[in-house]
């Protein structure tokens, strides 16, 4: 039975409201809702929705996602077109194009919560029709600056905007590029327009994409990169608003093919988003990512960008300065820390991934290892987790200074699925709490049974400038996801 388990499990890895007012007031969706928002006012306690801005009732916001429809803009002016002294979320332009957003969230998400440690930790899922249940797919996360997050993926035909809480505030159509890419990263910028990378292009030719949609989620621009058969990409934005685009080739995984050219790759980007410099580099035997939506493949720490490369014999850290100058002996020299051993259990080749640190560390890791190397490359602590559990990402918490491992865990008494698992490292390595509850059992119909508090396995997770986690879960019952507040609970 074991047996059975575990190669179920492999194909798995394989594969508070709004200010207050937008997350537990009145979405908008109500008929008749809409004429409570922009009434004119004096004060707040004169809005029946939201708060007195700018001499209406209305939400502050830096974006459009911050705002609950059918308040579709978000503009320093007011109603009348008068000029505000911050922005403040309306309904569309009168004229204006529409764009696909839906009128109303109307979601019924189900949440149990605990205190683990000191940390609120809440459980949540929807069934809602526009969240399909295929147990294969994989929701990505991205923090949305210090104001929430963003759920996306190919089982999403929308997106999901959640509050800093963890609460769903609204959905997103896709961005309006004309490419029409799938979508592996989204970075928040501070003035509130996001970055996306993802791939685009027919299935085994697909190139890599990147581009822009500004704060009321129109199109900026957007690129296509000329190297084709790219596998997955992954995105850093720069402090000048311009962006890292990194990537990798899969042509290393056919038989027929020897050491393939360019399997992996580095861009610049600027904030006009012209290609400034592009660099490529071969190795052999590079392993696919496709899946492995929680393994970062760069990483950014300070003025070094740095891309993790797993092949069949050893893992490489390839660094470069900002002007695309490659560090020969990143190229050549593979990181002594992480063994072939590490990234090659149960016979099937692993992913590595990246995160970066303050100071110039980065943390490398695989299923089950973590390694923290400092700038130079030297090994400062290691990780390593049992053999029933597995590592699906790697984020560092910058309040609280702590590595945060989102994985799964096999249970040996359950052959459906894996459980949930979070675990916190102190800069000392030590655990600093963790939160392992079961995993859901299925029927032979593959139906939910006796849910209780329990989870499915995670596969992703993003942490916000404040400190609140969100974690997804493989798709089972709906979209699942975990929350983790930035302050304490249990007294």
């Amino acid at each position: 039975m074991m047996k059975r388990a575990v190669g179920l499990l492999v194909p798995l890895l394989a594969l508070g409201a709004l200010a207050g007012a937008c997350g537990r007031t009145d979405s908008g969706g109500d008929e008749g809702s809409e004429t409570h928002w922009l009434s004119e006012c004096a004060s707040s306690s004169e809005c029946e929705l939201g708060e007195c801005l700018c001499g209406v009732c209305t939400l502050p916001c830096s974006s459009v996602r911050d705002c609950p429809a059918p308040l579709n803009e978000c503009l320093a002016q007011g109603p009348d077109g008068a000029e505000c002294a911050e922005s403040i979320c309306q309904f569309p332009v009168p004229g204006q194009e529409p764009r696909g957003f839906e009128q109303g969230l109307d979601l019924a998400p189900e949440k149990w919560g605990t205190c683990a440690a000191g940390r609120q930790v809440d459980f949540t899922f929807t069934t809602d029709a526009r969240f399909p249940t295929a147990s294969g797919y994989h929701t990505r996360v991205a923090a949305d600056g210090n104001d929430g997050f963003l759920l996306f993926g190919d089982n999403l035909p929308l997106l999901l905007r959640l509050s800093p809480e963890g609460e769903p505030v609204r959905t997103l159509p896709p961005p309006p590029f004309e490419l029409e890419p799938t979508i592996d990263r989204i970075v928040a910028l501070p003035d509130g327009s996001l970055l996306f990378s993802g791939l685009v292009g027919e299935s085994q030719l697909k190139h890599a994409f990147i581009g822009k949609v500004d704060a009321n989620w129109e199109r900026v621009w957007e690129r296509r990169l000329e190297l084709e058969s790219v596998e997955q990409t992954d995105l850093e934005a720069l402090a000048d608003g311009g962006a890292v685009l990194a990537g990798t080739r899969w042509l290393d995984q056919l038989d027929e093919t020897e050491g393939a050219d360019d399997d992996v790759f580095i861009s610049r980007f600027s904030a006009e988003g012209e290609l400034v410099w592009e660099r490529r580099a071969s190795f052999e035997g590079v392993h696919a990512f496709s899946g492995h939506h929680g393994f970062r493949l760069v990483a950014l720490t300070e003025a070094t960008i740095n891309l993790v490369v797993p092949t069949d014999e050893a893992v490489f850290r390839v660094t470069s300065d900002l002007d695309g100058n490659l560090a020969p002996s990143s190229l050549v020299t593979p990181v002594p820390e992480v063994q072939r051993s590490h990234f090659a259990k149960y016979g099937a080749a692993e992913p590595v991934g990246i995160e970066a640190l303050p100071g110039g560390d980065v943390a490398i890791f695989s299923f089950h290892h973590l390694v923290l190397l400092d700038a130079a490359g030297r090994e400062k602590l290691r990780h390593d987790v049992s053999l029933d559990e597995f590592i699906a990402a790697v984020r560092f918490d910058g309040a609280r200074g702590e590595l945060v491992i989102a994985g799964q865990y096999l249970d040996t008494a359950n052959y459906d699925l894996p459980g949930p698992w979070i675990r916190a490292l102190a800069s000392d390595g030590e655990i600093s709490w963790q939160e392992r509850p079961a995993p859901l059992v299925l029927t032979s119909e593959g139906e939910v049974q006796n849910a209780g508090r329990s989870g499915a396995p995670l596969v992703n997770g993003a942490i916000d400038g404040k400190g609140n986690m969100l974690m997804t879960g493989q798709t089972v019952r709906g979209l699942e996801w975990v929350w983790v507040g930035a302050g304490t609970c249990g007294g």
